[in-house]
């Protein structure tokens, strides 16, 4: 890919036109993973409880989590219960989920119920409660007393038919990662706004749920084994030394041995709606490298994933299983020449990563009305236009810096970008607009034109993002609105299984 880079950066600076024709060498798909959250349809896990929201304070009589602060373990359990109050949590309120007799096990003493009649109990014994769901508004479970001596706890709600296996994933959800190459972890991680410094913070596979802090690292690698991937991890922006290299140890030991490791310092340290922007700017003031706030935190970007690479590399005995990555911005390639020659880090990094988005600029709330009047048709004009002008332009500036300095472009992040921002996402007109833009059959010709254009001009990996999730005001991000949804019925998915030749 290096050298088809070259070739290309010899066209651009000669003026040559480039023809965007179909490519025998297409560039390789992988996707970002959608976060856990009670509320996405989809179904990762046999164990629905690990999806669960983290445990809501209540108490009889009371406003909504009024209950007082509880008394919950590390891992996440109710240890004990004040009079009057109790536990409730929610799963599965993304109203799709399969049907049948759902088993719900536990360990200890107590009282656990369903609240809202959401479930239909058939059995309950010491420990084992099976079940249907009722409606579409999720399983709410409560628990309320529990035994201080003996509480309850290792609560497990298992999908229809999967009680007793040793199953983690649900079949359909791995199914609908057939033909990705490569699984960015990074929401799986909860990257953005993480807050983990040591490894004894990080989540655990005996954690209650993992909602609130991210997938253990033994269930990402078990994932990227089960469909045969690479794995893409983002390094936590205040992890210390150790929690890398004991991240690294256990995927070195782990990880099927044909798979490659992508290897991300945090996610957008540049973006100012997160932690990480505003952590890496005063790391890098604190420590003298620029007197721009900007760049103080691109040159910090560098220099802490520079630490980062040299520790997997160490743990992985060389680099031949690593991708290191450097991620910048795709609308700013000087952003992109920052990170690579602060202290000649291209000599020490594989990949220069960009998120190409096309369509962003049409969520302005300066110019709802215009976009409004333009319908579906001229949004999705507006946003092919973007594809083959400035987002064009984009790919073929940050080639030009990554083919300089001798690394691979690839995608972090990539698709649609149609979604309200600074107020505009309060209209439900426009949400209402995006999110028929984005079902309609031409948004998949537009994925085809872009993923190839990407390919054509010189990108490598190309990182979908993202996998399911249902469409709202602050964005149709998912290929797949919920699990099993009909390819027919999914323009960008069968799109991208299409451009795969699935």
């Amino acid at each position: 890919m290096r050298l088809i880079n070259i070739c290309i950066l010899i066209l651009i600076v000669f003026n040559v036109p480039i023809i965007m024709a179909q490519s025998d060498d297409k560039a390789p798909i992988g996707t970002n993973l959608t976060g856990i959250a009670s509320w996405n349809p989809i179904w990762q896990f046999v164990d629905v409880f690990k999806t669960a929201r983290p445990w809501i304070s209540q108490c009889d009589g009371c406003g909504w989590g009024e209950g007082g602060d509880l008394d919950v373990s590390p891992d996440g359990w109710v240890m004990s219960l004040r009079d009057n109050q109790y536990a409730e949590t929610v799963m599965l309120d993304g109203g799709i989920y399969p049907q049948g007799e759902y088993v719900l096990t536990y360990d200890g003493d107590g009282d656990i119920r369903f609240n809202f009649n959401s479930a239909t109990i058939i059995s309950q014994e010491q420990g084992r409660i099976v079940f249907t769901i009722n409606g579409d508004y999720g399983l709410w479970v409560q628990i309320r007393a529990t035994n201080p001596q003996n509480p309850i706890r290792n609560i497990h709600v298992y999908m229809p038919t999967f009680e007793g296996t040793n199953a983690i994933f649900h079949p359909e959800f791995l199914a609908s990662l057939d033909g990705f190459t490569v699984l960015r972890f990074m929401d799986w991680m909860a990257t953005n706004n993480a807050t983990i410094v040591s490894w004894d913070e990080r989540p655990k596979p005996t954690d209650a749920q993992w909602h609130e802090n991210g997938v253990p690292v033994e269930i990402m690698v078990a994932l990227a084994n089960t469909v045969n991937a690479d794995a893409w991890f983002n390094m936590p922006h205040m992890a210390d030394d150790d929690y890398v290299r004991q991240f690294a140890t256990y995927v070195r030991d782990h990880l099927n041995p044909n798979r490659r490791v992508y290897i991300e310092y945090s996610n957008e340290t540049w973006n100012n709606q997160f932690s990480q922007a505003w952590y890496v700017i005063e790391q890098g003031r604190a420590l003298g490298l620029s007197d721009d706030d900007f760049q103080a935190g691109l040159f910090y970007h560098s220099q802490r994933a520079g630490e980062i690479f040299a520790i997997w590399e160490d743990v992985f005995g060389g680099t031949e299983r690593l991708v290191r990555v450097l991620a910048a911005q795709a609308a700013n390639s000087w952003t992109g020449e920052q990170v690579l020659t602060y202290k000649d880090m291209y000599t020490r990094a594989d990949a220069l990563a960009i998120a190409p988005y096309f369509g962003g600029y049409l969520g302005d709330p300066q110019t709802i009305d215009t976009v409004l009047a333009r319908g579906v048709d001229g949004v999705l004009d507006e946003a092919q236009a973007h594809i083959a002008g400035e987002v064009r332009r984009w790919i073929t500036d940050n080639v030009r810096i990554a083919s300089q300095y001798g690394v691979e472009l690839v995608a972090y992040e990539g698709g649609q970008h149609l979604a309200g921002f600074f107020g505009a996402e309060g209209d439900d007109r426009l949400t209402e607009l995006f999110i028929s833009a984005n079902r309609h059959p031409r948004m998949g010709e537009l994925y085809i034109d872009y993923l190839n254009q990407w390919s054509n001009l010189g990108g490598g990996l190309f990182m979908n993002f993202s996998h399911i999730a249902t469409p709202s005001q602050w964005g149709s991000w998912g290929i797949l609105e919920y699990q099993t949804q009909p390819r027919a019925d999914a323009p960008k998915y069968d799109a991208i299984m299409t451009y795969l030749g699935k």
